[in-house]
């Protein structure tokens, strides 16, 4: 089992999960034991066994491509409910509720915040959780930056004005943290509880929650790859590595294929050697 963050209220399990590498986020309340999973991406018996062993009580999706929703037919007959935005919902075989922009979704005493962040595709969300710097971004952010939006329904500009407007750092004066919020104890009901379209009483407000996702310091989480903060350098990009790795392979090959001369290499080269510092002769004085 994989911890990937934890503080005394809240841990996080990352599990990366089929073809494409993708993350799979449990995000646990500690006090209560109830749990939500961040796209059922792939894998599902794997993902099923974590459902019971860390108490899953729904799975959020954030976005409806294909490789982040192999695992939602299973996870369903298995009895969890799927929630997606109501743009991205007909990409799914199946969901149960649909998610809106700026609403809550309380897991125990963790309290989720919904952000809507269309350009990957129309239905892209991102999901925060108060009073820690955590903001899980699917493929809003690749590691490097911004997510593609080369396949239907992404936008460019649509995606960099989403992280224009949710992502990027406000002045350094703005709040920069969300403090947990006190709440009365209760049982942990058998499904989220969602204040859809609005904040619950005692809620750190919409203003403090964007200032907290915005800050220097928050952790993004995308739905591929390592996490990063706006504006750190990567170390690493395997997406572009792998991409370039390809396109100088299948470049080679083509060449290799469709040209009219073999392409000369150290087997094939000429028999006379270029002059070298140890082979030219001496240099007159």
């Amino acid at each position: 089992m994989s911890l990937h963050w934890a503080d005394s209220r809240v841990e996080v399990h990352r599990h990366v999960v089929g073809p494409m590498d993708n993350n799979v986020f449990i995000v646990r309340c500690r006090e209560s034991g109830d749990a939500v999973l961040l796209d059922a991406a792939n894998e599902h018996e794997m993902l099923l066994g974590l459902c019971q062993t860390l108490g899953v009580r729904t799975v959020l999706e954030t976005h409806g491509h294909w490789d982040h929703i192999q695992a939602v037919p299973a996870i369903r007959d298995a009895g969890y409910e799927v929630g997606v935005t109501a743009e991205d919902a007909a990409m799914l075989p199946s969901y149960d509720y649909l998610l809106e922009d700026e609403s809550v979704i309380e897991i125990g005493r963790v309290r989720i915040h919904t952000h809507h962040t269309p350009g990957h595709t129309p239905g892209s969300m991102s999901f925060s959780i108060e009073g820690t710097p955590l903001l899980f971004t699917g493929d809003t952010l690749f590691p490097g930056g911004p997510g593609a939006t080369q396949y239907e329904g992404g936008d460019f500009p649509t995606i960099l004005q989403s992280i224009e407007d949710r992502f990027s750092a406000p002045s350094r004066t703005t709040p920069s943290s969300c403090p947990a919020t006190e709440s009365t104890p209760r049982s942990a009901p058998s499904h989220p509880t969602s204040t859809s379209g609005r904040l619950a009483a005692g809620d750190a407000g919409p203003g403090r929650v964007r200032d907290a996702i915005r800050s220097d310091t928050a952790s993004r989480e995308p739905g591929h790859g390592p996490g990063r903060r706006i504006g750190v350098r990567p170390s690493r990009r395997p997406f572009m590595r792998s991409s370039i790795l390809v396109l100088l392979s299948v470049t080679v090959l083509t060449l290799t294929a469709c040209g009219d001369d073999p392409v000369t290499t150290a087997d094939t080269a000429p028999d006379d050697p270029v002059p070298t510092a140890a082979t030219a002769p001496d240099a007159p004085a």
